[in-house]
């Protein structure tokens, strides 16, 4: 947000090449302005006097394998970033998935060959859209679009989807 607010002409030439080369938003942010989202970001959270913790973790979050301790954190929204870039859950600035670092993984145990680790992860995809439509159907309620949430219906897949009655009638939330 700070980049697309004070530097807007700079960092839509950074969207612009995400999209046309293809490139990954961390790279793009380097050609352009000589720094990544990753560094202002730690820079903001520094001057506002926030816990080192949390600079680090604003700092590596692409890259926990350069942060020496036991901050998880990094790793956890390197892994969290990846997995809804692979899910297409909001806008990370391009098509171009990051660069897992298998140090992420290792900070969770996870020690088996990184391609077989994402394969296992990916299989959580579901479970993912499934809380992201049961979010969706409490964002629709609060914004007053749904009048109650019937009780659940179990898919045959194993995904549980909300029912929302909505002025009269129960629609299930399918994407």
């Amino acid at each position: 947000m700070i980049l697309s607010q004070y530097f807007p002409n700079e960092f839509s030439e950074v969207l612009e090449l995400t999209h046309s080369e293809g490139m990954y938003i961390g790279q793009a942010e380097v050609q352009v302005l000589g720094l990544t989202h990753a560094q202002v970001g730690a820079w903001l959270v520094e001057k506002w006097n926030l816990p080192q913790e949390l600079v680090d973790t604003v700092s590596y979050h692409h890259t926990p394998r350069r942060l020496r301790g036991g901050n998880q954190m990094p790793s956890l929204i390197h892994l969290a970033d990846f997995l809804c870039r692979h899910e297409r859950i909001g806008d990370g600035g391009g098509e171009c998935l990051p660069k897992l670092d298998p140090a992420a993984l290792r900070a969770f145990g996870i020690h088996e060959e990184p391609r077989a680790a994402l394969n296992r992860i990916f299989d959580y995809g579901p479970l993912l859209q499934a809380g992201m439509e049961k979010a969706d159907a409490f964002t629709r309620m609060a914004g007053g679009e749904a009048e109650s949430v019937e009780t659940p219906v179990q898919e045959s897949d194993g995904r549980v989807i909300p029912r929302v009655k909505r002025r009269g009638t129960t629609q299930g939330l399918r994407s």
